[in-house]
């Protein structure tokens, strides 16, 4: 075989290993496209469009890591077995500052995915903050993840003013106030773990009303005497169906005051703590007895991420993006707008009921819900009627969204 044959031939084979650019392979061992997770992300464009995969491998990754690019899914092989963690106290950073941030995973963008993976702050100490994540942006989610410190402030994600976290089959371990966020969250179906005698939960809800915490079907344990949670700000609990060991000290979720008078934040609201259906493997406690129903929370329940978000998101939706409108630009080139912003993955190709197809115009993308699509042919409103069908590649919703939402194999342009 010709030395040329045989470089056509590996390019084949790495073209079926890696067939998307939207795919990226991290493996320690070396069989990816890189080796460590922050080589795969600060090889991406400065700005990212379009929804990224980052598969890791099965592996201890010694790394801290910066996500500056929007719209990243890291997805690891095994929750147990990827693993990325730092020995990093946040007073250790604060001496010496850089752009990477102060934990083990910061986020400095949106629509941001974690998922399979073990996330851990490696200092041993437990009298000090140590961020396992930490960060800003809006509309991430963390789903079957180990998020581990023995420091506080194990998970922090701080934008107090947009932020909206969707956290689900998580557990998570640390010391004061380690669940730590700002803005709308959504926990359901995790497990925390107190390491001190300490406050586990804090939520800081002052810049909009409807901003809370909501806990829903989770289990709290640690050791002997750990509380449930505190706050320093006007903030908003609601925990629901959950289930507390019998090491739960008989300490309602409480405010902190300052010693000095000049450094308490302002409280604009009374205190906002609401329970639904809460037990405790011991002796159950009186001050989280039912006082759902005295807000308009609805049937706590049902209580969903619609919900606990205002419809601003909703990282639950499963249902298929569609075709809403159409702009036939010149004879040959058809704009399609869609019910979402939209990532193209593969060479997208459609045709209609006569055979006609239409392919993804080669251009520059960007984060918003349309795309072009060109004919051989002069384009007709005729041949926009009746069922299209994907015949190549597929198109995704880009925002985060726990299960991929995408334009059906069969959809319609004119309805």
């Amino acid at each position: 075989m010709s030395l040329a044959k045989h470089i056509i031939l590996v390019l084949i084979l790495l073209v079926k290993i890696f067939p998307l650019e939207n795919f990226i392979v991290v493996d320690k061992s070396g069989n990816g496209n890189f080796r460590s997770l922050s080589e795969a992300i600060q090889s991406l464009p400065m700005y990212v469009y379009e929804r990224v995969t980052i598969k890791l491998k099965k592996g201890y990754y010694n790394e801290r890591v910066r996500i500056d690019r929007n719209y990243i899914t890291i997805e690891g092989q095994d929750r147990d077995s990827c693993i990325i963690s730092f020995d990093i106290p946040r007073d250790r950073w604060e001496n010496n500052r850089d752009w990477i941030g102060p934990g083990v995973i910061n986020i400095y963008a949106d629509d941001i995915i974690l998922k399979n993976l073990t996330i851990e702050n490696t200092q041993p100490r437990k009298d000090i903050h140590a961020f396992a994540i930490y960060g800003f942006g809006k509309r991430i989610i963390v789903d079957n993840c180990n998020i581990l410190s023995n420091g506080g402030d194990t998970f922090a994600l701080w934008d107090y003013k947009n932020g909206m976290y969707y956290i689900r089959n998580c557990y998570i371990r640390g010391a004061v106030d380690f669940f730590c966020p700002r803005g709308w969250c959504y926990v359901k179906n995790t497990n925390f773990y107190q390491v001190r005698k300490t406050a586990t939960l804090w939520h800081c809800g002052f810049y909009d009303s409807t901003q809370k915490l909501v806990v829903k079907n989770c289990y709290f344990d640690g050791v002997s005497g750990f509380k449930l949670g505190r706050y320093h700000y006007d903030a908003k609990f609601y925990l629901i169906n959950c289930k507390f060991s019998k090491n739960l000290a008989d300490k309602p979720i409480y405010y902190v005051k300052n010693k000095n008078p000049e450094r308490n934040n302002p409280i604009y609201s009374s205190k906002q703590v609401f329970y639904y259906n809460c037990k405790n493997e011991g002796k159950d406690y009186s001050w989280y007895r039912n006082n759902v129903d005295k807000i308009g929370a609805g049937n706590p329940e049902v209580i969903d991420a619609r919900w606990v978000f205002d419809d601003r998101w909703n990282p639950e939706d499963t249902l298929n993006i569609s075709v809403v409108g159409y702009n036939i630009l010149n004879e040959r080139e058809i704009v399609l707008y869609f019910s979402d912003i939209v990532t193209p993955l593969g060479n997208v190709k459609f045709k209609n009921t006569k055979g006609t197809v239409f392919q993804l115009k080669n251009m520059r993308l960007n984060d918003i819900n349309k795309l072009s699509f060109m004919v051989n042919n002069k384009i007709e409103e005729s041949q926009l009627m009746g069922n299209m069908k994907i015949i190549e590649g597929k198109i995704i919703a880009t925002e985060a969204y726990l299960k991929e939402r995408k334009l059906p194999d069969k959809f319609k342009i004119i309805r």
